[in-house]
């Protein structure tokens, strides 16, 4: 009898371990396995959002000749596919709670596959905005949140370092598929060219499959400390006050009934804790999202992703298309800047990556980066010949890399913790995705209407709105910072 039970144990025991090692592997934070997970992430950040910012300035010109409509149209669906990513945010972020990274990574992975591929059949406007627009914008914010997400998992010490290291692959994708996207396009058209870049997207199921993420620390020092208390508390019995309890006379089978008795009763106390303690997470994380709603700089921060947001995404939709019509640029020469905004952004990336080891606010080169962003493309509206047009977007570009790389360590800077930096990020994704919906459409109509340049010049003016939202914030901080 007790044989059995003893076996039976070690057998529950043995089922426990295996099902933890189906989601996680025992690996630390920082450490091995974790630059691993690093790898994948980056790659994966070069086939979501590096191809979404890489491709989106070619499709709106080739929307335009593949389906016979016109600028507002086209621009529509690219700014309907930059939306999505975003206003889905917030879903993708429950997938992640609900399924894990590696679920949710792989099953963006199928979205992307699906929606890019399918795009081979797509005859009208409205079967690009269901399977570009919408179905990959789908798969690419699963993806991109599950990508990002792993690294907190998995980094704690490097974290910064971690989602430098991510954005600059998501800027390889940018310098990579602008010219490779032209080119095929130009070889194939459009149907064969798009079933041919969703073969790129295979990555993220290989690397959904390869999103493992430690064990957690905290039930691990839970269940030792649970199960040394048991053995402290037989201690306890066995000697109290210096002497020698008579329960040390008793006999060897007489106390291994209680032991394990007593160990399991240990093993149901453990998991309704788990329970209580997931219970009180999501009640915590209610009334945190109420606190951070009431902060007038956590507003201020939302409205700021709003505006520079719609300037970045305005920019890149209707740049190709107004560089072609404004200055008699060649389609692969409009596409070469883009190249050179991504390829510059990386030094961007780079940069913020030596700074990850270095204290200081945050708050302040967010700024600087959303005042740049707008001065160089209101700049950009004025541009008369192929080198200022060069020359404006490496200085884009380099501003854009800076601001993306450093725009965890701000939501870091404002509020502390690990479920309210998740909750905040959510929070900035979803106001990406309104500045990305609302200022889109008005800038291409003005575009069509009064000029091309217009539309360009109030995206600017919406980057430049978007640093003068955080210079109070930015002032508070520095005048409260501590001495």
């Amino acid at each position: 009898m007790e044989m059995s039970v003893k076996g039976n144990g070690e057998t529950q025991a043995k089922m426990s371990v295996a099902k933890k090692m189906c989601t996680s592997l025992n690996y630390k934070k920082d450490t091995g396995y974790a630059w691993v997970v690093l790898l994948m992430s980056t790659l994966s950040h070069f086939a979501h959002l590096g191809f979404t910012f890489g491709v989106i300035g070619n499709m709106t010109i080739v929307n335009q000749t593949h389906f016979g409509i016109g600028l507002q149209l086209s621009s529509l669906i690219g700014t309907i596919h930059m939306a999505t990513i975003f206003f889905f945010g917030l879903i993708s972020s429950m997938l992640v709670k609900k399924l894990g990274c590696r679920v949710t990574e792989i099953l963006g992975g199928i979205c992307l596959l699906l929606g890019l591929g399918l795009s081979y059949f797509s005859k009208e406007a409205w079967h690009a905005i269901l399977l570009y627009s919408l179905l990959s914008a789908v798969g690419i914010s699963c993806t991109y949140v599950a990508s990002s997400q792993v690294l907190a998992l998995a980094f704690d010490k490097y974290k910064y370092l971690a989602f430098s290291v991510a954005v600059l692959g998501q800027k390889g994708g940018a310098v990579a598929l602008p010219i490779t996207s032209q080119t095929l396009f130009d070889r194939y058209g459009y149907s064969r060219a798009m079933a041919i870049m969703s073969a790129f997207h295979l990555i993220h199921i290989i690397a959904g499959f390869l999103f493992f993420s430690p064990k957690d620390g905290m039930i691990d020092d839970i269940e030792m400390k649970d199960t040394t208390s048991g053995k402290a508390e037989i201690d306890s019995d066995t000697d109290e006050g210096g002497q020698v309890n008579s329960a040390m006379d008793a006999p060897e089978e007489d106390e291994k009934q209680p032991e394990d008795a007593e160990y399991r009763k240990e093993e149901m106390e453990i998991k309704s804790s788990r329970e209580r303690e997931r219970e009180s997470v999501e009640i915590s994380l209610r009334k945190k999202l109420a606190l951070l709603l009431q902060s007038p700089k956590i507003w201020a921060f939302l409205i700021n992703a709003c505006l520079w947001n719609l300037n970045m995404v305005t920019f890149q939709v209707l740049l190709n298309d107004f560089i072609v019509h404004h200055i008699q640029l060649t389609k692969q020469e409009a596409s070469l800047g883009v190249t050179v905004s991504g390829a510059v952004s990386v030094f961007g990336c780079i940069l913020v990556i030596f700074l990850s080891r270095v204290k200081f606010d945050r708050v302040i080169l967010h700024f600087s980066c959303c005042l740049l962003l707008g001065c160089a493309t209101i700049l950009t509206a004025f541009t008369v010949n192929k080198e200022m047009f060069y020359s404006l977007s490496a200085v884009y570009g380099l501003t854009q890399g800076t601001l993306l790389g450093n725009l965890l360590g701000v939501v870091n800077d404002l509020v502390y913790g690990d479920n309210l930096l998740a909750l905040l990020f959510g929070l900035e994704l979803f106001a990406e995705g309104v500045g990305a919906l609302s200022g889109t459409p008005l800038a291409s109509y003005i575009s069509e209407s009064v000029g091309e340049q217009y539309g360009i010049v109030l995206a600017g003016c919406s980057g430049l709105t978007a640093s003068l939202v955080m210079l109070p914030v930015m002032i508070y901080r520095m005048r409260h910072r501590p001495s």
